[in-house]
């Protein structure tokens, strides 16, 4: 865990939209909650690049997770996904 928070979410996805060199990005364990999730869903329509990306016990919560199956949906280039959370 790097304790990366929504903050740092919003820039690693900023970058994420313009990347073509990044292949795996795991943040799982990180306080990673639903304004993060927003900035994931948004770069993921953009990037063309990451084949895997682990989200793995972070705080999203479902109608967010939504909103990233939504941009995975429309992605032809991520393989692997993983998000476990707490529905509560």
């Amino acid at each position: 865990m790097n304790n990366i928070i929504d903050k740092g979410i919003k820039y690693i996805f900023e970058a994420l939209q313009a990347n073509t060199s990044l292949l795996e990005l795991y943040l799982h364990f990180n306080p990673i909650n639903n304004l993060g999730a927003s900035y994931i869903a948004q770069a993921l329509s953009y990037n063309h690049t990451l084949h895997t990306l682990n989200l793995d016990y972070t705080i999203i919560n479902k109608d967010s997770a939504d909103k990233i199956y939504n941009s995975i949906a429309k992605n032809k280039t991520l393989k692997t996904f993983n998000l476990n959370f707490d529905a509560h």
